[in-house]
């Protein structure tokens, strides 16, 4: 779902964060091959014991600023 301008709120049921890493790098691949020089940056997060939605967004959240800074 969309969650902000350019940013959007994806789940992955049954899936460990190895499983969505590869999947989205899969994404990346056929990006680059179709529209040269686009990307992407990802923000990962897994649902914790405990955790609250708003808990899982800000964790996600933090990942994809990270993953900006380093793209």
């Amino acid at each position: 779902m969309r969650f902000g301008g350019d940013e959007f709120v994806c789940a992955l049921a049954d899936a460990d964060l190895n499983d969505a890493r590869k999947r989205f790098d899969a994404i990346q691949a056929v990006l680059e091959q179709t529209h040269e020089g686009a990307s992407i940056s990802v923000g990962f997060a897994q649902l914790q014991t405990g955790d609250t939605l708003d808990d899982l967004i800000a964790h996600g959240d933090a990942a994809l600023y990270e993953a900006k800074e380093h793209n």
